[in-house]
């Protein structure tokens, strides 16, 4: 055996290695070595993890952070005051839903609005009685159109029971022949 096959520490060196299996992995004197734990990038103190850039005093978001010079101000609803979450907006999304109804939509047609979109506006804002106001004796669930002129008029319709409706109106119809 040579000296050159003899490690510092006085082992036998691997074949292709200057050290021996044991001085070569610790620390330092591994190939693999990039330095250990990283530091900090703001304050320099030693990290937990390899992945980590800053520690967890630095980490920190918002007012909390000792880093903290300000930063967005939270804007706050005109209507009702509540947060607005998009920060060109002036309302929050409920107020907004409801800023944009009826007359004030830009799809606004008034009575040039077809027929299931009268009904549909005639439903939300007529009240329904309780039972038919021409039998009295069956719960409404048909609106009816009394001129027959689909206008966005409220008092131009009425809450009618099925067969009410059927012999008022569409009398002509047959109504009989499709029910079995």
């Amino acid at each position: 055996m040579n000296k050159k096959d003899k490690c510092e520490c006085g082992k036998l060196k691997g074949i292709k290695s200057k050290k021996c299996k044991k001085c070569n992995m610790v620390g330092s004197n591994n190939i693999n070595w990039i330095g250990g734990k990283p530091n900090c990038i703001e304050c320099g103190i030693k990290l937990d993890g390899y992945k980590a850039k800053r520690c967890r005093k630095c980490n920190q978001k918002g007012e909390t952070s000792p880093n903290w010079k300000g930063g967005k101000s939270i804007i706050f609803c005109i209507d009702c005051g509540g947060k607005v979450f998009y920060r060109k907006a002036k309302r929050c999304r409920k107020c907004f839903a409801i800023s944009i109804r009826g007359e004030k939509n830009h799809l606004w047609k008034g009575d040039n609005a077809g027929y299931n979109a009268i009904h549909e506006w005639v439903r939300k804002n007529k009240p329904k009685p309780k039972l038919c106001p021409s039998c009295k004796k069956i719960h409404p669930k048909d609106l009816a159109n009394i001129s027959g002129k689909y206008k966005r008029n409220i008092n131009d319709f009425e809450w009618l029971c099925r067969k009410c409706h059927m012999v008022k109106y569409h009398s002509g119809m047959n109504y009989h022949k499709n029910k079995k």
